[in-house]
């Protein structure tokens, strides 16, 4: 399994940087998407480095957002390309931690969306 973020500006290169102090998983590769990266190419590129059976999962910032649409759009071209949007790091270390495969993504979704929060009014941080 290979894990891609794609995000707008910097932000993947900082969730890059997290996982990897956090779990020393180094195999998370960051697309900023309109910085100093040429996007869409570069994410094509890295695509076109994995091996063609290789499952791949790709985390993006926003539904909707171009970065989202762009890796939507090359689904049908790599068949084995998952796109989960609107990511969160629960989600992020949910997934890498415990390896989860593509058909079993539903339940850290669920995981993550529970992680978010508004702590003043529900008075809970467990």
């Amino acid at each position: 399994m290979q894990y891609i973020i794609a995000t707008h500006g910097q932000l993947a290169a900082g969730y890059e940087n997290t996982v990897e102090m956090l779990t020393h998983f180094e195999k998370l590769h960051a697309i900023c998407a309109y910085g100093e990266e040429n996007f869409p190419e570069n994410l094509v590129r890295l695509l076109d480095s994995f091996d063609e059976e290789e499952q791949i999962l790709l985390f993006a910032d926003l539904l909707g957002g171009s970065v989202c649409q762009e890796a939507v759009s090359l689904m049908d071209a790599y068949p084995n390309l998952h796109v989960i949007a609107g990511m969160n790091l629960a989600l992020v270390l949910e997934v890498i931690i415990s390896g989860l495969e593509p058909g079993k993504l539903d339940e850290a979704v669920e995981h993550a969306r529970d992680q978010i929060v508004n702590i003043k009014k529900n008075q809970r941080l467990s």
